[in-house]
């Protein structure tokens, strides 16, 4: 099973894969600013519903790290929140303030993009509550920030595991835009049925429409199933209508 690395906070950074490069090269983007991860947002170095809320959620680690973070250290990894160091006179009510206002400016990126918001108000729900110390809080954001992360992997998995039964042995798929592993946290959505299958031992062969005008399907949709040894056409999209009146679609 391959998990793309499409989205991990890694030693107080956020680091992506910049899809505006992909198919001609592959790049990992280290953000350890809040308006670097607002950037990517907008331009699309990050897309997709799902690793946008976990973007979201990470984002707002990332603010406290940009704000109180150590010179050689960090206080956020993948797994652990090492929060020891974080400096005893700040209070509460002023890590409150920065992640409000660094939520704002997050949300501000993508106001349609559904699993942003619903990430942001997952993290807000947190830091809204009343607690004895900020250190309290900052650890259970971050373990809400993974749960949001792992979550989605799961139901990335399930939403294979389940599909790959539909479809057989020889079997062709179209697919329009990217709902792979760079469009979650690492595995995909509809396109999780397509890998699942083939890891089952199933021949599928896609077809992914160009999707015209970023091309989401012609770069990323092709790419994830090359790095993955699927046999891929690329389709123009409006040839795609015609390929399902030949039947030659599952």
């Amino acid at each position: 099973m391959k998990i793309i690395p499409t989205i991990v906070f890694e030693k107080g950074a956020i680091e992506i894969i910049d899809q505006t490069l992909l198919p001609v090269e592959y790049k990992i983007l280290r953000l350890t600013k809040v308006e670097d991860l607002c950037e990517a947002i907008r331009t699309l170095r990050i897309r997709g519903a799902p690793a946008l809320g976990v973007a979201g959620a990470y984002g707002l680690l990332l603010a406290v790290e940009e704000k109180w973070g150590l010179y050689d250290s960090y206080y956020f990894d993948t797994e652990a929140a090492i929060l020891d160091a974080f400096p005893s006179i700040v209070t509460i009510g002023a890590v409150q303030q920065v992640l409000e206002r660094n939520a704002q400016m997050i949300l501000s990126t993508r106001p349609t993009a559904i699993n942003l918001a619903w990430a942001i108000d997952r993290m807000k729900a947190i830091y809204a509550k009343a607690w004895d110390a900020p250190v309290d809080m900052l650890r259970a954001l971050h373990s809400e920030a993974v749960k949001i992360y792992k979550e989605d992997l799961e139901m990335c998995l399930a939403i294979g595991r389940n599909g790959a039964q539909l479809l057989n042995d020889g079997d062709k798929v179209i697919t329009h835009c990217n709902t792979g592993g760079l469009a979650t946290s690492g595995y995909g959505t509809a396109l999780a049925v397509v890998f699942a299958a083939v890891e089952n031992g199933k021949r599928i062969h896609v077809f992914a429409d160009e999707t015209r005008p970023l091309l989401q399907g012609a770069r990323l949709n092709t790419w994830e199933c090359l790095e993955r040894g699927i046999p891929v056409s690329v389709l123009c999209d409006g040839a795609a209508a015609s390929l399902m009146r030949q039947e030659k679609i599952a």
